[in-house]
């Protein structure tokens, strides 16, 4: 059985360049599209998608104003040219927030999340490799960055920070859970509610008080706290 997809845009040529990024989906089908608020709300409301691509500013209202009135429950992923309503997108537990123009690579992360949501299955076969690279958002400009870079992620409210190999962090709208799922478990592993470390990172584990360790990361002097449970489990796991 298909996913199904509505399109909701003011501009034709967007729903085409995002329609033709679909088309690479052969799980995925664009069952509707829709230019209006009105016809927004109609076309969701009768086909019951499971994704609509929702632009946020529409030219006679903006896109809270439709979810407000969508009746079926579906999941919704944002597209727009403003990155200043992503922080509210996310309260309204919006599955992602794509900025135009939307990339294939970005694209396909909304994809992946959306299976992470309803199809564990899915998910495996979409898990990151630890060769692969991914794009982010950065302000006015995508970064370009290999999954095995990265050394630890932590969580920071409505985002998480990417800290790198050569020492730069990169804050990305994007929660922990999201990259717990979808990064290889062979070579991360989280060790708090908080932080997820690369295990080829590690430079030593110094145990710490209440049966918790301290993570220390290669020519990183600040180590991590490995958290009583997160300390049990890896012990656990890792042990000879």
């Amino acid at each position: 059985m298909k996913t199904r997809v509505c399109i909701i845009d003011d501009e034709q040529l967007a729903i085409n360049e995002l329609t033709l990024l679909l088309s690479d989906y052969s799980d995925i089908e664009v069952c509707a599209t829709a230019k209006s608020a009105t016809e927004a709300i109609s076309i969701i409301n009768k086909n019951k998608p499971d994704i609509v691509f929702l632009d946020i500013q529409l030219k006679e209202t903006n896109a809270f104003t439709i979810i407000d009135k969508i009746k079926v429950k579906t999941h919704i992923i944002f597209v727009t040219a403003y990155d200043e309503y992503a922080v509210r997108a996310f309260k309204i537990n919006a599955l992602d927030y794509l900025l135009k123009p939307v990339l294939k690579e970005r694209l396909s992360e909304s994809i992946n999340r959306f299976y992470t949501k309803v199809s564990p299955k899915k998910v495996e076969e979409l898990k990151y490799k630890y060769s692969d690279r991914i794009i982010i958002n950065q302000k006015n400009e995508f970064k370009l960055i290999s999954i095995n870079e990265i050394i630890a992620i932590t969580a920071d409210g409505d985002y998480t920070c990417l800290l790198l190999k050569n020492d730069s962090k990169k804050l990305v709208l994007k929660p922990l859970s999201d990259w717990e799922k979808l990064l290889p478990y062979q070579n991360f592993e989280r060790i708090h509610r908080s932080t997820i470390i690369n295990l080829d990172a590690i430079d030593k584990i110094e145990k710490s008080f209440n049966n918790t360790c301290k993570v220390f990361l290669k020519n990183n002097p600040l180590p991590f706290q490995m958290s009583q449970r997160f300390t049990s489990k890896f012990l656990n796991k890792y042990k000879a």
